[in-house]
């Protein structure tokens, strides 16, 4: 049959949801999709294309991301299955999101060419910084001269702005809930779309998100959070040089950061 883009799509969704061959072939034979063969060569090419990205840049980069505009971050743990008598099949790693507004631009990577000769294959042959744990000698678990608190988290040169548009809107936003039976938005959304002048004057800016590969190792480590760090760091090299990233976390891995940081502070006086 013709390989049509929907007859790809559906072969490669049906054997990325379930890896069942019987699954493929049927619909193979049913005139809706690939067959298997060509199915695994896909995945293969795909695989080989994104290998030969990670080696020009040393870091998996997320197709779309443009260059020169700035990337905001954020780090989460993942936890799946830990409802469990004795932890089997649990799963925890660390996830790392992607953002950046969306304009037009020079595209940081090009389309994957699918149509070269792999030139490498196998998971061995992926750099090191993107499968493997960074090297980190710290050990224990210190505290931070300073404890962390909510008091110290402060908007700084925006406070009294904030401040005056609470107040503003607070009056109207719940003149607004109580007039409604029923409230459509989320109220915390709700509350926040009125804080923002955007929205007042504009309409609001739209991102695009993007995932980096997961991080298969507890969130909680330290080798795993500075590999986190270290990934969006090089990534955000790539996209923005000479620009901080900004990186969003719960407050447990905040305060392991924070940690990090001051170790990294004391292992630099020694």
């Amino acid at each position: 049959m013709q390989e049509t883009p929907y007859a790809i799509g559906m072969s490669l969704y049906m054997y990325d949801n379930f890896r069942s061959q019987q699954a493929v072939t049927m619909l193979h034979k049913c005139s809706a999709g690939i067959s298997y063969d060509r199915v695994t060569k896909v995945c293969t090419t795909v695989a080989g294309a994104i290998q030969e990205q990670m080696f020009s840049f040393v870091v998996y980069v997320p197709s779309g991301l443009v260059k020169g505009i700035r990337i905001r971050t954020s780090l989460d743990n993942i936890d799946l299955e830990v409802d469990t008598v004795d932890g089997t099949g649990s799963f925890h790693g660390l996830a790392a999101g992607v953002y950046q507004s969306k304009s037009s631009g020079e595209a940081v990577t090009g389309p994957l060419n699918l149509k070269e000769n792999l030139r490498r294959s196998g998971l061995s042959n992926v750099p090191k910084s993107v499968i493997e744990l960074a090297e980190c000698s710290i050990e224990g678990n210190p505290t931070p001269k300073s404890s962390l608190s909510y008091s110290e988290f402060k908007l700084g040169m925006f406070e009294e702005q904030v401040s005056e548009l609470q107040e503003s809107h607070s009056a109207e936003l719940q003149e607004n809930l109580q007039s409604k039976a029923s409230q459509a938005v989320p109220i915390w959304s709700g509350y926040n779309s009125l804080l923002g002048k955007e929205s007042q004057e504009k309409s609001p800016s739209v991102d695009n998100s993007h995932m980096m590969p997961i991080i298969n190792a507890p969130p909680q480590d330290w080798t795993t959070l500075v590999t986190g760090l270290l990934q969006l760091y090089n990534l955000n090299q790539i996209v923005s040089p000479g620009t901080s990233a900004d990186v969003t976390l719960d407050m447990d891995l905040y305060k392991r950061v924070l940690k990090l940081e001051y170790l990294d502070r004391q292992y630099s006086d020694k």
